[in-house]
């Protein structure tokens, strides 16, 4: 199936975003997946931690906790101007040479 982000490339202020990262790990075991936005992390989802995962303030990223429980799926809500950017995941798979997958995708909010 190979990689793919799935997510909007633009939305109207005040609506709920859901980014959905796939990579291709194969049969390796996910050993975590962190989002940022313009560089900066907002969400990690770390599967050797009794609470899994970790939420960072980022200016315009307020993370549905309830709907993003397993990493591969993020939802932001009550978007802003300020949560225009690029929407970085990355993945980490137990495997010693394939470590880290990277996707990208840029989002605008839109005034409606």
């Amino acid at each position: 199936t190979g990689s793919h982000l799935k997510m909007s490339s633009f939305s109207y202020s005040g609506e709920s975003v859901t980014f959905e990262c796939n990579v291709d790990h194969g049969e390796f075991p996910i050993v975590s997946i962190t989002w940022l936005k313009d560089g900066k992390q907002f969400y990690k989802y770390d599967s050797n931690l009794i609470n899994p995962v970790s939420i960072t303030d980022v200016d315009g990223v307020v993370v549905k906790k309830d709907l993003s429980l397993n990493g591969n799926k993020v939802t932001i809500g009550s978007v802003t101007p300020q949560s225009t950017g690029t929407y970085t995941c990355k993945v980490e798979i137990d495997h010693p040479s394939l470590s880290v997958g990277e996707l990208s995708g840029s989002l605008k909010i839109v005034q409606n």
